[in-house]
């Protein structure tokens, strides 16, 4: 799995989400909680907040309510979240067919994840102005956050009908698509973005993450470098352009980079987990938990980090740790993290050598889980490692015409491979495969920096 999840929210918001989701999820959608930003101080509330003076502007003055909804817009804008909610719903109160007043309202929930509140609201304003392509648009990505795509996609689509001009309709349809693979599509998408909104740094650091995860790190370090000089204060573009560097083997200038980003942005969850990793490849083991402690302070949720240090204490031999750090990822609204979480856990809990309760947790958690495509990954990974795929029918399964989709899979193939035969006590075969991994040179995915480690065990080991 790639290391950030942030595919921008939907990076958070669907994996969000990360890179981002990351953090996706990543500034862009509903909040920046593709990148876990949820300091309302920087919301950026793509749809209702940015565009909601040009829908009040078309109506006719309303009044009270109008005054209300105002109130709450700058509230929101400086973090005052509860009390925007409040103002939000006397406007609402004072006009109950004020549709942008219950669209705002749900980016105002939203923020505080209360995601089913948000869906009624967003739902009662479609209902009002089938026309608000911001509502659709919002809904859209809560509807990724929770697995469903399907919707999510129709959602972002109709927002495109509406209004063949909406930046974060593009983006959103853009992180449905990157979460299926189509990563041609997804740079369509963000392309069509940056044409709209071309000096919006954020539109760069969009298509930054999706750069990275298509391994072409120097035209992902291109765009955070252009959203960079649109917004020198853009952190999520530090955190983007850090990454990069970091695929590149260029820790300390990475670091340097996620260091910027926790200055710019001090409450921002996204950037500390980032820069603990890099801390980690670094051997500085005490910043990295520290690190990662800090994320969680800021965000006790922010689910992505429990798999980040779940996957360190791994590779320290602190299987326990990591058990218990996966085990709350798997708690996660997002699908992809939830996914991984329960593949991590069984490797975990084999190599503490209970293969018994590995088998059963994971064979009980697939048939309740969505397939997030007809040719579902994450269904194939989980059907080899409990034993219902040969290794011979599951690297077969890992081929894709798509050459960037192939090297991701053969990544993570060849890692799940290896650890089968170490735990069977074939060494030789094990570093192999784990050399093979490597070979796929996707040094963004957790199975790639656990192949390293693996390999360097062994070595010594034997």
């Amino acid at each position: 799995m790639l290391v950030t999840l942030t595919v921008d929210l939907l990076r958070l918001l669907i994996w969000l989400i990360r890179r981002f989701l990351v953090s996706a999820l990543v500034s862009g959608l509903i909040v920046s909680l593709s990148t876990g930003l949820l300091n309302a101080a920087t919301l950026t509330v793509i749809g209702t907040i940015e565009l909601s003076a040009e829908k009040v502007n078309a109506q006719q003055e309303r009044g009270p309510a109008e005054t209300h909804l105002n109130q709450g817009n700058a509230e929101l804008a400086r973090g005052e979240i509860d009390q925007a909610i409040l103002d939000y719903g006397r406007a609402i109160k004072l006009d109950p067919q004020y549709a942008l007043a219950y669209c705002n309202r749900g980016d105002a929930k939203t923020a505080k994840r209360d995601f089913d509140g948000a869906l009624v609201d967003y739902n009662r304003a479609i209902a009002i102005d089938p026309k608000l392509a911001e509502a659709y648009c919002n809904r859209g990505a809560i509807e990724s956050v929770e697995g469903n795509s399907v919707s999510a996609l129709s959602d972002f689509e109709y927002a495109i009908k509406l209004k063949p001009i909406f930046a974060g309709a593009f983006i959103g349809r853009g992180c449905i698509r990157e979460a299926r693979d189509d990563f041609g599509g997804a740079q369509a998408d963000f392309d069509r973005a940056i044409e709209i909104d071309s000096k919006n740094a954020r539109r760069y650091v969009n298509r930054a993450w999706l750069r990275r995860r298509m391994g072409d790190y120097d035209g992902s370090i291109a765009d955070a470098n252009q959203a960079i000089q649109r917004n020198p204060k853009q952190a999520s573009a530090y955190d983007a352009r850090g990454l990069a560097k970091q695929a590149k083997g260029d820790l300390h200038a990475a670091l340097d980079d996620l260091s910027q980003a926790t200055t710019l942005e001090p409450r921002y969850p996204g950037a500390y987990v980032d820069r603990g990793l890099i801390k980690f490849d670094l051997g500085d083991v005490d910043g990295a938990m520290a690190d990662f402690q800090r994320a969680l302070e800021l965000d006790p949720r922010h689910y992505l980090t429990y798999m980040t240090r779940g996957m360190a204490r791994e590779r320290m031999d602190d299987y326990e740790g990591a058990l218990r750090d996966l085990r709350k990822a798997s708690l996660a609204p997002d699908q992809r993290i939830e996914d991984y979480a329960h593949i991590y856990a069984w490797v975990v809990q084999a190599q503490l050598g209970k293969m018994s309760e590995a088998n059963e947790l994971l064979a009980t958690y697939l048939p309740q889980r969505k397939p997030a495509t007809r040719d579902d990954w994450v269904t194939k990974i989980s059907a080899f490692l409990l034993g219902r795929l040969t290794e011979g029918q599951f690297l077969a399964a890992a081929s894709s015409p798509d050459l960037t989709v192939d090297r991701h899979r053969h990544c993570e193939a060849w890692y799940y491979a290896a650890v089968k035969r170490a735990l069977a006590g074939d060494h030789k075969t094990a570093m192999e495969e784990f050399n093979r991994c490597l070979e796929t040179k996707q040094t963004v995915f957790f199975e790639y920096t656990l192949s390293q480690a693996a390999l360097k065990k062994l070595s010594a080991a034997n």
